[in-house]
């Protein structure tokens, strides 16, 4: 008698505990389906990157209007200092050295005075010039730097142009790579990262980006 009572508790428990999860299960799939996710806010779409569910998505880039990689020929923004930066910019030499950077990063900043010593070196036909790459973001930063290093080359800062034909491209910080007289990149001559001598290998990778030119 005993062991058949005990039995019945068994599977009158059983049974209420199966239905309990159930219930359960019901109620967490309802409010997944009501919220259209997980629950969690402010989650981002690969594609558009707005807010899931939100009422600002943006339509995906057309593939055809975004620049080639590191293509500055459309280049049409501000200097840092003030004042139009265009194509003019690298028209004017056969050579140049552009040079991405940010505020945050220290690699970058270090390098900065031996660039100096570089731009002053250079012969005419030879340029430099930086992009900034968060200096919507830290204008002020970005001036500071440039001032307490001694960097005088000319600095450009971030667009929407240069964020779909560089800062989309870039891997890590400092990249540099060479243009030529039209904005274009010169195939094979760029570098991530700096350098341990910045002045010679820089150098070098302007002199072979002018002689691959010829």
């Amino acid at each position: 008698m005993k062991r058949a009572l005990l039995l019945f508790l068994i599977l009158a428990f059983t049974a209420f505990t199966f239905s309990s999860c159930t219930f359960l299960e019901s109620v967490v799939s309802s409010l997944t389906e009501e919220t259209g996710g997980s629950g969690t806010e402010g989650t981002k779409d690969p594609i558009t990157a707005a807010p899931t569910g939100g009422t600002g998505s943006a339509e995906a880039a057309d593939p055809a209007a975004a620049p080639d990689r590191f293509d500055l020929s459309g280049l049409s923004g501000t200097l840092l200092s003030g004042g139009a930066a265009g194509k003019e910019l690298f028209s004017g030499k056969d050579v140049t050295l552009v040079n991405c950077w940010t505020t945050w990063c220290g690699y970058c900043i270090a390098e900065f005075p031996e660039m100096q010593k570089l731009y002053e070196q250079l012969p005419e036909n030879y340029g430099i010039v930086l992009i900034c790459m968060d200096s919507d973001e830290a204008p002020e930063t970005a001036k500071s730097q440039l001032t307490e290093t001694g960097l005088k080359a000319p600095c450009v800062m971030v667009d929407d142009y240069l964020r779909a034909a560089v800062d989309g491209h870039l891997k890590g910080y400092p990249t540099t790579f060479v243009v030529g007289r039209d904005g274009k990149p010169i195939a094979g001559a760029e570098v991530m990262g700096a350098p341990k001598d910045p002045v010679t290998y820089y150098r070098s990778l302007l002199d072979k980006a002018y002689e691959s030119g010829k």
